[in-house]
């Protein structure tokens, strides 16, 4: 028995074998370091659709753990709902104002998967100066990465672990 995509650790706590994914916290440290890189972010924000969902959690803390490591500052998590982008778009401006005085200049913004795409290409469009980064892929987010609105999109590859279930599947029969 193996898993798939979330909980590397409840993996390892059923004693399961295999675990095929990416370590959420990992990736999302990846994704702070990305962003610090640039030299052009001085505030990060993560963007969580699914409150209380283990994969963006982890995502937002290793997001916020690189970005404090390089002396970003670390506004917080913001909720946003996955099903309105008006209002997704209203409560990442909400927040921005509330917490930054309403300054884009210097921000980054990593959206926490693919239901964030549409209304987080929204917040850059109205928001041009602020930096976005995300995980999960689709088609918006590749025409986003394609006109130089996102700077990154981070994915497990999923084609990489069908190949790796039907290797186990082949081995263990």
């Amino acid at each position: 028995m193996i898993s798939i995509n979330a909980g590397p650790d409840f993996s390892k706590d059923l004693g399961l074998q295999h675990h095929i994914g990416m370590v959420e916290k990992n990736a999302g440290e990846a994704a702070g370091k990305r962003m610090a890189q640039t030299g052009k972010i001085t505030k990060a924000i993560c963007l969580d659709h699914a409150p209380g969902n283990i994969v963006l959690i982890d995502r937002c803390a290793g997001f916020k753990k690189a970005a404090e490591e390089a002396g970003v500052e670390y506004l917080g998590q913001v909720v946003v709902p996955d099903d309105n982008e008006q209002l997704y778009v209203n409560a990442v401006e909400k927040f921005v104002q509330e917490n930054n005085n309403d300054n884009w200049s210097g921000l980054g913004i990593l959206l926490g998967g693919s239901p964030q795409h549409g209304p987080g290409l929204m917040v850059k469009k109205r928001h041009p100066e602020a930096l976005i980064g995300t995980f999960d892929t689709s088609d918006t987010l590749y025409q986003g990465l394609k006109d130089g609105q996102v700077m990154f999109g981070m994915d497990q590859g999923p084609y990489l672990q069908v190949r790796y279930i039907c290797k186990l599947q082949s081995t263990s029969t």
